[in-house]
């Protein structure tokens, strides 16, 4: 069976000159379908494109192997296939700087009871009231525990009772300040900071500079936390360096140059899971009447 399709179209049963179609064939402009064009006797073969336009009789060639329905037309369905490609939008992930913001880590020397110096990394924190150290140090330093009873209060005011203390004597590496800070023991102080390894190899870190903490940018346990009570004498000049657009500060400490602030991660690094480190710590002394009536 025979169907007279429009040679413009090919979809309806008209004439070309008569179709309604506002699409023209895309090699020569006429009134015909662009898979009818054969490139002869018009000077358009070759003219638009440097690979060659398909015929009729290619058209008809290339599916008559394919399996037709009993109603299906070779050219009418090679037709509708090409235009019954669906338009599709594919999502290309733009990479954008991260943020990584540096809390003040430091590398201190704590003495422990047979007067042997132990590295500590520590977490100078003047939003923490008390200073805080884990009890696997405290288990290193063998010093002598005292009893206690206190409530610390987090963020969101989460609670957490310690019921050991230690004194240990604090020092610089360099010997230029010592201190005896009494620490309240917790099974663990806080997460890793930072929370994951940062890239620095574009940083441009003067090399005479001595670090509080040569690793800051790797992901590293804390065992220490020195507070707000100590904080301020950390610090004892006000001296600090710019380290350039996007980048931190370096802080001069009685421990090294610190780093803080905040840097943006380059696009073309990893991506990497995004976590917080905080620590607002207040301290409370409860008795054991105040603990059971709150119970």
């Amino acid at each position: 069976m025979k169907k007279r399709l429009c040679h413009n179209c090919l979809k309806g049963e008209n004439i070309a000159k008569n179709c309604s179609s506002d699409i023209n064939c895309k090699h020569c402009n006429r009134r015909h379908h662009s898979l009818l064009h054969d490139g002869t006797g018009d000077g358009t073969q070759g003219a638009t494109s440097d690979a060659p336009v398909p015929s009729t009789s290619a058209v008809v060639q290339a599916h008559q192997n394919r399996p037709t329905s009993s109603m299906g037309n070779p050219i009418q369905s090679a037709v509708a296939a090409i235009e019954n490609v669906p338009d599709c939008e594919v999502s290309v992930p733009i990479p954008h700087p991260k943020e990584n913001v540096f809390l003040l880590t430091a590398l201190v020397r704590v003495v422990d009871a047979f007067g042997q110096g132990h590295l500590v990394r520590a977490l100078l924190d003047s939003g923490s009231q008390p200073d805080i150290i884990s009890e696997r140090m405290a288990r290193q330093l063998r010093l002598k525990k005292t009893n206690v009873d206190v409530t610390i209060q987090g963020a969101g005011q989460l609670e957490q009772s310690v019921r050991e203390s230690i004194v240990a004597q604090v020092k610089s590496r360099n010997g230029n300040f010592e201190a005896e800070i009494k620490f309240l023991v917790m099974n663990k102080v806080t997460a890793n900071l930072p929370a994951h390894d940062i890239s620095i190899d574009d940083w441009q870190i003067p090399e005479e500079l001595a670090l509080a903490d040569p690793g800051f940018n790797k992901s590293q346990r804390i065992d220490m936390v020195l507070g707000a009570k100590h904080f301020q004498s950390f610090f004892p000049s006000a001296v600090r360096i710019h380290l350039g657009e996007h980048r931190p500060l370096l802080v001069k400490s009685v421990f090294g140059w610190v780093v803080t602030g905040s840097a943006l991660t380059q696009p073309n690094q990893p991506p990497t899971p995004y976590s917080v480190s905080y620590s607002i710590l207040n301290v409370s002394t409860v008795t054991l009447e105040e603990s059971i009536e709150r119970f």
